[in-house]
């Protein structure tokens, strides 16, 4: 059974301006978010390689693959240039 996401909260419009630049810069970020369901906060550095809107939620693509919906990234920082 499938779980239900709870609605999308925006974030703040400097934190789109962040995570845009470092997409198009190929920057290493360093990142935590809370895993849906379980509440567990993950971090890891990464590189963003999309940013997308579906479903009326936004969501980045890890370099890994994994898609994470914006609303659960609890921190972000660019960590070089």
């Amino acid at each position: 059974m499938k779980e239900k996401l709870q609605a999308y909260k925006p974030i703040a419009c400097h934190l789109h301006d962040q995570i845009e630049s470092s997409i198009v810069k190929k920057q290493s970020v360093r990142i935590s978010f809370e895993e849906p369901g379980s509440g567990k906060v993950i971090s890891c550095q990464t590189i963003l390689s999309d940013w997308y809107v579906k479903e009326g939620g936004e969501y980045i693509v890890l370099g890994n693959g994994q898609h994470l919906r914006l609303d659960y990234l609890r921190s972000f920082e660019i960590v070089s240039n």
